[in-house]
């Protein structure tokens, strides 16, 4: 179901490094808005910490006074999504702050028209993409699905909304609709108040998701760990 954000809402931090980005934002208590957004295929672990702290610069905030933390979970890079994870436990632990985790799909969902059913599509590589399909923006129908190339167009049709990295594949190959004024990778903006209307950490917990099966070794995390404790 959407909402509306309230007029006053928490002072909430956003935090996205599971693509090709390296992204965070901060939505004040009176709806301000700050972002930082630079892309970046690797080193993310390098530039995090560093970003927070310009985010709270352009806010004129201490890392105390965020209320909530918002971050992607994945699909995504399977090492790049973890320093963003890493980097918002452990705020979240050091200020004894909620951290709410919301998949890459359903942040790239944020981007729909409203009251709109469409579905996510993202690039998985290996002649695969990720799938999933939503009511409404944020509001899913069904899991997510790795879906091989061949097989999209069994469930993509002419009359499918798609947003996504892998929208411009989903239109040439499976004749669906694309929207211009979606991003093609998530909106840190939009994820950054969508956290305003979260409220079960349960089902919004901020561990990876994994609809294939990772590659790759994880980082432990630990230095970011370390230093977000000692910001």
């Amino acid at each position: 179901m959407e909402h509306e954000l309230r007029p006053q809402h928490p002072v909430i931090l956003a935090l996205d490094t599971a693509h090709q980005y390296c992204q965070g934002a901060i939505v004040c208590a009176n709806g301000e808005l700050h972002q930082i957004i630079e892309p970046r295929s690797r080193g993310h672990a390098e530039r995090i910490i560093s970003m927070v702290d310009e985010l709270l610069a352009l806010a004129d905030l201490s890392i105390k006074q965020i209320e909530r933390f918002v971050v992607t979970t994945g699909p995504g890079s399977f090492t790049g999504l973890r320093v963003g994870l890493a980097a918002a436990r452990g705020f979240g632990v050091a200020l004894n702050t909620p951290v709410f985790g919301v998949s890459t799909l359903e942040a790239m969902s944020l981007s729909a028209p409203p009251q709109t059913p469409h579905k996510v599509v993202f690039d998985a590589r290996r002649d695969q993409h990720y799938l999933q399909n939503f009511s409404a923006p944020g509001v899913a129908n069904g899991a997510p699905k790795l879906v091989e190339n061949a097989d999209l167009g069994d469930h993509i049709g002419p009359t499918d909304l798609v947003l996504g990295t892998g929208a411009t594949f989903a239109q040439a190959h499976c004749d669906a609709k694309g929207d211009e004024a979606a991003p093609e990778w998530l909106d840190i903006a939009r994820l950054a108040r969508y956290g305003a209307l979260l409220d079960d950490q349960g089902a919004y917990a901020p561990e990876p998701l994994y609809v294939r099966s990772a590659d790759a070794k994880p980082q432990t995390g630990k230095s970011i760990a370390r230093e977000a404790t000692g910001s």
